[in-house]
Formats: structure tokens, sequence, C-alpha cells
């Protein structure tokens, strides 16, 4: 009796891890000639940063909008942002910083108000936040819509925060990094600059009191491409948009 139950429960533990077997999607793999078998995770290395950067982190991603009211509602109501504050640099150019509030706020109502995430972003302890740029361009002959055309609904850049920029200016340099605008100079917005704060050529000549403004919201930050061409801001803290 015993050495039958025992047979029983090993059929039936067979038959379900069968049909679980079954039932469960396919594993895909492909393995190489090398024998590496993908898809694969590999840790990365141990490898100290360099010394020079300490202190530096990302401060936050942008994205060029084409309708800043529908897009900050999205990602208020979608995703769960809160709105710090909007930024305009020209009466048609349009900057909003959000983030997700810790549910930890000084207020007790279990989450961060605008003014505490605000200082906690100046203060440089706050990280993640989403910047969204938008140029209105409602009044030229597209009409309709917000929102610049070329890198319009593309990303735009990374924010990095930095102790000190001339210091992170000068490595930068010494390392042969495409450096775009150093900082204290007016960046040219007739280029990869004004396409990625969503400013094509079209816009700085028919606006140029606009393009003047937003030269001097950008004055003090360093301007850096990337290997592929892609925008990185450096700023120390309380600079740049």
């Amino acid at each position: 009796m015993h050495l039958r139950n025992v047979l029983l429960t090993a059929l039936l533990t067979a038959l379900l891890t069968s049909t679980a077997h079954a039932c469960a999607p396919p594993r895909l793999h492909t393995r190489a000639a090398d024998g590496q078998d993908f898809p694969s995770t590999q840790p990365g290395p141990d490898i100290p940063p360099p010394p020079s950067t300490a202190g530096y982190f990302v401060n936050h991603a942008a994205l060029n909008v084409r309708n800043l009211t529908r897009s900050v509602a999205w990602y208020r109501d979608v995703l769960g942002f809160q709105v710090l504050f909007t930024f305009r640099a020209s009466p048609r150019y349009s900057v909003v910083y959000l983030a997700h509030s810790a549910p930890n706020g000084e207020n007790g109502a279990g989450y961060q108000t605008a003014a505490e995430l605000t200082e906690a972003m100046m203060d440089g302890r706050a990280r993640g936040l989403l910047e969204l740029v938008s140029y209105d361009r409602s009044d030229s002959d597209e009409g309709g819509d917000q929102g610049g055309v070329g890198r319009s609904m593309r990303f735009s850049h990374v924010g990095l925060i930095v102790p000190d920029v001339l210091q992170a200016q000068g490595r930068l340099e010494s390392l042969g990094a495409d450096v775009l605008k150093r900082a204290g100079e007016l960046p040219e917005l007739q280029g990869p600059a004004g396409e990625a704060f969503g400013l094509p050529g079209d816009v700085v000549e028919r606006h140029p009191e606009d393009a003047e403004l937003i030269s001097r919201a950008l004055r003090d930050v360093l301007l850096v491409l990337d290997p592929d061409g892609n925008l990185i801001e450096v700023q120390s803290l309380r600079g740049g948009v």
C-alpha cells in the first residue's frame, strides 16, 4: 500500500511538472560560436570612478514636447509626477520640471509639496527629475499644436550636476570632449544646441528676441556632446535651465 502511494505521488508529480512546462512560454535563446548563450547578463566591472568626478550626478532628463499642457497633464495623471515649477525663458519658451514625490513630506499629507521638491532640487538632494521643454509655435504657418519641429517629441538632453562647472569644464576639455558651449558663453542656437532645446533654425530667425532670452538662460551652463551627438547639460547647483 505504501509503495503504491509513493508510485502514485511520483506519477502525479511528473504529470503536473510536464503540464506546467507545456503551458509555460518557450525560452528563446541563441548559442554563439564561442559557446556563449544569449540573452545573457554580465555584471559590470568594479572599476572606481575617477576621483575628479566625485560629486557628479544625473539630475534630470529632458524631452521636447509639442503641447506642454497636454504633456504635463499626462505625466501627472498617468505616471504620477508632481509639477515643481514652470520656468518661462520667453513669452513662447517654457520649461516644466516634474518629479515623483516621496511619501515623507513635511506637510502632514504624506507627500512632498512642490515647494519641498523644489528645495530638494536646489540643494542637490533630488534625483530622477523630468524636464519638459516646449516652444509655442501656434502662431506659425504650421498652426494648431505647440512645440517645435525637428527634435520635437524627441530626447532633448541629460542634465548633469557637478560641484564646480569650471573645474568640470577644464577636465572635459583636457580629455578631448566635444564641448559645444563653454560655461559663461552665450550658445549658438543655429545648430545642435538650438535643436536640442526645441528651437529649429526658422524659429531663431523669426523670433530673435526669444533666442536672445533663451541664450541668456543658458549662459552659465556647459554643453557637451557625447560620441553619438546627444547633448549633456553640465551645471553647478542653482544654475541653468
